[in-house]
């Protein structure tokens, strides 16, 4: 058994245990070659009874200590040490961290102003792509995994989960793939990681801290996974400018091709909507814009549909906003060189774009008058006493038609008093049972008790999403929060307690 004071490889002497977690302790300890303070992690002795474990956890440190990043915790050494009463012990050695992980953070704080968040994610996006780029997928992002240092700096740590593109998984046989409250989509259906699922956790962190509270909470793990592949997020506070409320909900986006193409350009997109700017197009989707962003320009409006525009999607005005405001620039982060992020492409001169109007409406016009000339001409050749009138189709823009109503559709009707005041989990299997689908919206109430239902609509059609409002308790909250390096936060409600999808001890910055 370890204790402090007991040393391992003959080198690393035990201090004091700082954390506790699923696949060992980890040590404070003094490194007595070197001379400095070192993180130890220690391997639960169940898990070197695992064939092949061991060698994989080998090569997986070899991977993580090729990272040369300042946002990546670094890795030191790997070894093995007999036990004073016998038997062995399989370690780690690794960076100690002086730092408050996120989580310990928020706790205290409650939220963060929306540009010290956005610096917070573009610093952890940027670690991810250097884990990335080595074939390494975290998939345990969460706040107490990102540790932020006295000088706002951030550290991302705890890859004890990770999976390497060799297919090496440090995942012990039947753990847990990630912690429930920030699995994406794809992990919580069973399939495999990728960097994007790094992505959506990381949204996840984002959306808590600008709002204060994560997207979906319940007491039973398996029902936030749940969540996390059917239920639309609640709205985050209108306090948050709109484009990084819009950055969040490309990150949460529950399929992978539609979110942040990387972390790198996760991290683009951060700090330019920290910074002030719009929201950028994501790359390889031109033209892209969430509901709540007002509609593109309308001066391709006078192409007829069939006429391909001139000009690609999304080099609108507004869109190639997307980049810097005038004497803002990217924050610089040292390390590795990154792939190339994406910037939008600069607005071509005014004088051009008029040009190209022009010789396209002149285009249409002569089109447009030869379709008539033929159509009339050729109804006079056929039979000029027919009464049938000659149609002619212009190129004139036509606006889309409205959305189609589905004759089938059956009205429900919802017993909306009856389920208020109710149990969620009643009200769920109710209205699910009536064929509808269920989205969840916390909210705050002073009648009634946590858990249960405030309000749900009293009518819709089958198959439509419903969302319910369930208390998460009363108004009971201070009226301010201190302040956190980088920026003051704004007044809020503290957010809910959390539940404890996977038991996690943080000491000291270093997190298990």
């Amino acid at each position: 058994m370890l204790t402090p004071g007991s040393t391992l490889g003959g080198r690393y002497q035990l201090t004091e245990r700082i954390a506790s977690g699923g696949m060992g302790d980890v040590w404070k300890a003094e490194d007595g070659v070197l001379g400095r303070v070192v993180a130890v992690k220690v391997l639960l002795p169940a898990l070197l009874e695992e064939p092949g474990f061991v060698e994989r956890f080998r090569d997986e440190a070899r991977t993580m200590a090729t990272i040369n990043h300042p946002g990546v915790v670094k890795v030191y050494d790997f070894g093995e040490s007999d036990l004073p009463g016998g038997g062995k012990a399989s370690f780690l050695v690794m960076e100690y961290v002086e730092s408050e992980p996120l989580n310990q953070v928020l706790s205290r704080v409650g939220r963060l102003t929306p540009p010290r968040a956005m610096d917070l994610i573009a610093q952890g996006a940027d670690a991810l792509q250097a884990a990335h780029e080595k074939g390494i997928i975290h998939r345990d992002v969460k706040p107490g995994n990102l540790l932020i240092r006295p000088n706002g700096t951030l550290v991302l740590t705890d890859f004890g989960i990770s999976r390497s593109g060799a297919g090496s998984n440090l995942t012990a046989v039947g753990s847990t793939l990630g912690t429930a409250a920030y699995m994406s989509p794809e992990q919580a259906s069973g399939q495999v990681a990728g960097p994007l699922s790094d992505v959506y956790s990381l949204g996840i962190v984002a959306y808590q801290a600008v709002a204060g509270h994560r997207p979906f909470e319940n007491e039973n793990p398996l029902a936030v996974a749940m969540m996390h592949i059917r239920d639309t997020p609640p709205p985050i506070p209108a306090d948050v400018p709109a484009p990084i409320r819009q950055f969040i909900e490309v990150s949460m986006a529950k399929d992978a091709a539609t979110r942040w193409p990387s972390a790198s350009a996760m991290a683009h997109a951060a700090r330019t909507v920290g910074a002030g700017g719009p929201m950028p197009p994501p790359p390889g989707r031109p033209g892209y814009q969430s509901s709540p962003m007002p509609p593109a320009t309308t001066r391709t409006s006078v192409m007829p549909p069939v006429v391909p525009p001139v000009i690609p999607p999304g080099n609108t005005g507004e869109l190639r906003q997307g980049g810097y405001p005038k004497g803002t620039a990217p924050v610089p982060v040292s390390g590795p060189p990154r792939p190339q992020a994406y910037y939008p492409p600069e607005p071509p001169k005014k004088g051009k774009g008029l040009i190209v109007a022009m010789i396209a409406g002149g285009v249409v016009l002569l089109l447009l008058l030869a379709g008539i000339a033929y159509a009339v001409a050729r109804g006079g050749a056929n039979n000029k006493n027919k009464k049938n009138p000659v149609t002619v189709t212009t190129s004139e823009a036509v606006p889309p038609p409205a959305p189609r109503t589905s004759a089938a559709a059956v009205k429900v009707d919802i017993p909306c008093e009856e389920l208020k005041g109710k149990q969620f989990e009643v009200a769920d299997k109710r209205l699910r049972e009536l064929g509808l689908k269920v989205n969840v919206n916390p909210v705050e109430s002073d009648t009634v008790k946590e858990g249960r239902v405030v309000d749900v609509p009293c009518e819709a059609n089958k198959g439509d999403a419903v969302t319910v409002q369930v208390s998460k308790g009363g108004n009971t909250f201070p009226t301010g929060f201190p302040t956190f390096p980088g920026g003051s936060t704004s007044p809020s409600p503290k957010p809910p307690k959390s539940p404890t999808a996977t038991p996690t001890t943080h000491t000291n910055g270093v997190s298990q």
